[in-house]
């Protein structure tokens, strides 16, 4: 088996015989088909369950847990037989060569881990909007490697496509699944993947048709509660950053961190460098999670006595930054080491592109 292809349902009616019919229509034939009922109240089920397919393998979940959420995935994983993993929505239209062309693309290609093919954005009555991912994503760069996706989705930008995703299955085996979060779940899958220096790559053809209607979550009837959900989630998003191991990779991330300019760097170094990173974000939601570690690190005697020593950074600066901001350690008469931070203005200057910003944007709606 090559590909297992995963379709999770909740209310769906309206779209899950497409999206159904376009996989079993693809020009490859060697897949699988997971159907996950997350405790659908409508004929959802009845409809996946009146395909006669041998190719097709159902499952009942007695929650529902969100039609992206990590419980779902993780149970698609768990009977996946497939060497790849393709992920999709009930929603979503498959094109026809979808499968072909990323199964042929990492064959091919060996050496990367994921890839991403570009989608097109579609309406209720599957019309293509003329816009398409890889062209109209706000933050997206098909020259983005490794490093630079993890500055971007560090920012707070969902800037690789869901549906159009193809990975090797083995990957996942690495990565601990976050099984709450829904609204940063797959950036979360995403990220992890990059932080262990798995190769990423693009299809630059469109695979699928990314639907646009009222009421996935970035519609202006779920803007509310997705703001919410974000808001709490994006706090817990950050702490993925602190499983960074690889320091060269850090460094190219965050190529201006005072912290990773020291030459003698240890793997606790390197948490207390992003975590700084961390704290001088220009989002509130995503400094808590910097202000926490740094915080628990001060209350450590040993700890504490460690950074001081070698990064002259202590309780005096921290309490300096949570109280006044990031720019009261900028001043002409700061000698300290950790001082050197005027690059963080610029940063905030050049900061346009948040994760909140794509709720202004009808067209666009969030993973």
């Amino acid at each position: 088996m090559m590909v297992s292809v995963l379709i999770p349902y909740y209310n769906d009616r309206e779209y899950l015989s497409q999206a159904i019919e376009s996989v079993l229509n693809q020009t490859y034939k060697d897949f699988e088909l997971i159907l996950i009922n997350h405790a659908t109240t409508d004929d959802c089920r009845e409809i996946a369950h009146s395909y006669n397919d041998k190719r097709i393998k159902h499952i009942d979940m007695e929650e529902n847990y969100g039609a992206g959420g990590g419980m779902i995935i993780s149970k698609f994983l768990e009977n996946a037989k497939g060497k790849y993993v393709k992920l999709f929505c009930a929603d979503d239209v498959m094109y026809p060569n979808c499968l072909e062309n990323l199964v042929n693309y990492m064959e091919k290609h060996p050496e990367k881990d994921f890839i991403f093919g570009n989608v097109e954005y579609i309406d209720e009555n599957n019309k293509p909007t003329g816009e398409n991912w890889f062209k109209n994503r706000a933050g997206f760069s098909i020259e983005n490697d490794e490093a630079g996706c993890l500055l971007t989705y560090f920012k707070g930008c969902s800037i690789l496509p869901y549906i159009g995703s193809f990975c090797k299955k083995e990957l996942f085996s690495t990565i601990k699944i976050d099984k709450t979060s829904i609204m940063t779940l797959d950036m979360s899958i995403w990220v992890l993947f990059l932080i262990k220096d798995y190769k990423i790559d693009y299809f630059n053809e469109l695979v699928a048709g990314y639907r646009i209607h009222e009421n996935q979550m970035s519609s202006s009837k779920q803007k509310k509660i997705a703001y919410q959900r974000c808001e709490f989630e994006f706090k817990n998003f950050m702490n993925i950053f602190f499983e960074f191991e690889n320091i060269e990779l850090a460094r190219k991330v965050f190529k201006n961190n005072p912290i990773l300019k020291h030459p003698n760097l240890t793997k606790e170094d390197l948490k207390f460098a992003i975590a700084f990173e961390i704290l001088i974000h220009p989002s509130s939601w995503f400094r808590q999670s910097g202000y926490i570690y740094i915080y628990n690190c001060l209350n450590d005697d040993k700890k504490r006595n460690y950074l001081k020593e070698k990064f002259n950074f202590g309780i005096k600066e921290f309490r300096q930054i949570y109280s006044k901001g990031a720019e009261s350690l900028f001043q002409p008469a700061q000698t300290l080491s950790l001082s050197q931070i005027g690059y963080i203005f610029i940063k905030k200057l050049l900061f346009k592109i948040t994760f909140r910003d794509y709720f202004k944007n009808k067209k666009l709606k969030a993973l």
